[in-house]
């Protein structure tokens, strides 16, 4: 009887092991999705010191326009989708929210500091929401009416 038990364990270790590589399989390939599914929309930097210094009221609200754009495309890629489904799985959608956050934060401390600039060289008001979208520019990017 204890031959019989000994080889019953002996065949069913290699199946054990199987098992175990093949979830450790499984696991790795999640993780790998997560990765892939945390969506990632980019960072607005910063306003230098030489646009601080260079810029004109135009370019100022030019870069206003095209920040809000950005904000608008981030708001947009942020909508629920099938890369949401797999990044749950992963991190439960954390990662998105973060990413989507920081993104947004970034761009709205630039709109920020650039409405401050225009303030501080008594640029005329721009209308509050200018998009990107909303803008007609020629092919030389001047304001069509």
């Amino acid at each position: 009887m204890t031959a019989n038990t000994q080889l019953s364990t002996t065949l069913t270790r290699p199946g054990r092991r199987l098992q175990r590589r093949c979830f450790a399989l499984c696991l790795l390939s999640v993780l790998g999705m997560q990765g892939c599914a945390t969506k990632t929309y980019g960072r607005q930097p910063l306003v230098t010191t030489y646009e601080r210094e260079n810029m004109s009221c135009r370019e100022i609200d030019l870069d206003i326009a095209k920040t809000q754009g950005f904000i608008d495309k981030v708001n947009q890629e942020s909508k629920f989708s099938i890369r949401d489904v797999y990044a749950f799985f992963g991190d439960l959608t954390i990662g998105n929210h973060m990413e989507e956050h920081q993104a947004l934060e970034s761009a709205n401390q630039r709109i920020q500091d650039f409405r401050q600039l225009s303030e501080a060289k008594h640029c005329p008001a721009a209308p509050p929401n200018q998009g990107a979208g909303k803008q007609n520019l020629d092919s030389a990017g001047l304001t069509r009416p």
